[in-house]
């Protein structure tokens, strides 16, 4: 029996509805100070300026690992908020997945948690994650910005924001987060449009897709 692809099938589907279910949206804060572990994008953001991102302790159970059945897979959530006219991204991955991609990429010994100085390793986040991720919203490419990121006990949560969007009607994303070093990674996506929710998934073989609302 093929014991291994039904078990990734159902993680992967479990990711899908524990998301979906789960999610708890953003909120708006004026400084990244009240976060633990985390550190905001490039210290450009002045303190006055309104930032978003998720707060409280995500659902993010689901996304553990087994050393039995490891399994390779990350969650993103983009909310579409139309008096800012921006889509906010938050995308939640394994550090010790996302360790082992920027040990490689950058040729040095990465531990997330520490032994770096944040300003670097914040560097080599952003810098990785806008090389393998885009978005397109109504065939026009948006600017992406990374806002920062926050580490969790098991997961590396990184926030962006899409900004000058119009209201989404058709999608189409570009994530190939971790697929250049582990092929058997997935990258499944949610959308929040108004009261609706479409997702998708991304793999090595196909790095892209599309939704319309």
């Amino acid at each position: 029996m093929m014991i291994m692809p039904i078990i990734s099938h159902i993680l992967i589907l479990s990711a899908f509805l524990c998301s979906a279910v789960t999610n708890t949206g953003w909120e708006t804060h004026r400084s990244f100070a009240h976060v633990e572990n985390g550190v905001r994008g490039d210290d450009i953001l002045s303190d006055t300026q309104t930032l978003t991102f998720p707060t409280g302790m995500h659902p993010c159970h689901y996304l553990r690992k087994s050393s039995e059945h490891p399994f390779y897979v990350s969650v993103t959530d983009a909310h579409y908020r139309e008096k800012s006219s921006s889509i906010q991204i938050s995308q939640k991955i394994f550090w010790d997945d996302f360790e082992v991609v920027l040990s490689r990429i950058y040729q040095a010994r990465v531990n997330i948690k520490k032994g770096i100085p944040a300003a670097q390793l914040s560097k080599w986040i952003a810098d990785y994650t806008l090389r393998h991720q885009s978005w397109k919203v109504n065939g026009k490419t948006c600017d992406l910005e990374f806002v920062g990121y926050e580490v969790e006990e098991d997961v590396i949560w990184i926030f962006l924001e899409a900004l000058n969007s119009e209201k989404p009607q058709k999608v189409e994303v570009v994530n190939s987060m971790l697929t250049d070093i582990l092929p058997q990674q997935k990258n499944i996506t949610h959308i929040y449009v108004d009261q609706r929710t479409l997702s998708l998934i991304t793999d090595k073989k196909n790095t892209s897709g599309m939704i319309q609302f």
